[in-house]
Order: structure tokens, then C-alpha cells, then sequence
């Protein structure tokens, strides 16, 4: 699922248009959210209504340390090509495509208050997140991320 059109959203402290986010500008939106547990606004900025359990009752704070972009096409195009599984690739149409997708490495650190209750524990972490837009005049948002 892919969300286009103009969304502004209200943060606590600031106003923005989804829309004109860069993609590191999403991420960093991202990670805004996660550390003040709001769901809401983690989801404007991603394709799919995370349900996941983000641990908020047991997040202490989450913060970014840096986001570097991966500007490997090859992995681009693996990305393209997962989310086409059984289609036949058209070559000259993934070239046009590989200019609505980019990924970023980004590293951060979480302090939980309890330890041992989640998949993972306090400390630093580093996730990939792949972001796309439809076309050039629609969001960038995130798609997927993970190790």
C-alpha cells in the first residue's frame, strides 16, 4: 500500500507537510514520533499502519546517532525486485522506478527502563530503511527497515 497526497501533520512543537519531506527529513520525523510514542504520527510517515509492539510502555527514550544513504543501485534494485516476486521484470520500466526508492543506514540508541522484555535490549543499534514515493510529486515514506 502506498499513501500519495498532501498530509500535514501537528506535531507538538511544529507544523509540517508531509509532502515536502526530504527522505532523511522522514526519518528523522520517524524517530521524533518513536521517542515521544506516538503512534499516529510514526504512521503518517510509513506505507503500511505499523502494529507492531514498539515497546512504548517500556522505551525510555530512542534517539538518532546518524543516517548515512545507501547509494548502492544494486540494492535498490533488490528492493524492486522483492516487491515484484513472480513478475516478469521490465528492465526499461525498473529504471524509472530505481529514481522513487531510496535506502538509508541509520544508526541510533535505545534506553529502555527494563531490560530483557523486548526483542532487544538498551543500547546502540543500526536499522536500514527503505523509503519510496509513487512519483516525483508524491511523499516519500517509509516502506521497510530492519537489519
Amino acid at each position: 500500500m502506498i499513501l500519495t497526497g498532501c498530509a500535514t501533520h501537528n506535531s507538538k512543537d511544529k507544523k509540517f507537510d508531509v509532502a515536502l519531506l526530504t527522505p532523511k527529513e522522514v526519518i528523522e520525523g520517524f524517530f521524533k514520533y518513536y521517542n515521544q510514542k506516538n503512534l499516529e504520527g510514526m504512521n503518517t510517515l510509513t506505507t503500511e499502519k505499523n502494529q507492531l509492539n514498539w515497546e512504548f510502555d517500556n522505551l525510555e527514550y530512542i534517539k538518532v546517532i546518524n543516517i548515512i544513504e545507501d547509494t548502492n543501485k544494486t540494492n535498490k534494485e533488490v528492493y524492486l525486485r522483492q516487491m515484484k516476486r513472480g513478475q516478469i521484470i521490465d528492465m526499461e520500466k525498473e529504471k524509472s522506478e530505481l529514481e522513487n526508492v531510496t535506502i538509508f543506514n541509520v544508526d541510533f540508541v535505545v534506553k529502555y527502563k527494563k531490560e530483557g522484555i523486548g526483542p532487544s535490549d538498551s543500547g546502540p543499534d543500526k536499522f536500514s530503511y527503505t523509503l519510496i514515493r509513487k512519483d516525483k510529486n508524491s511523499p516519500w515514506l517509509i516502506s521497510s527497515f530492519g537489519h
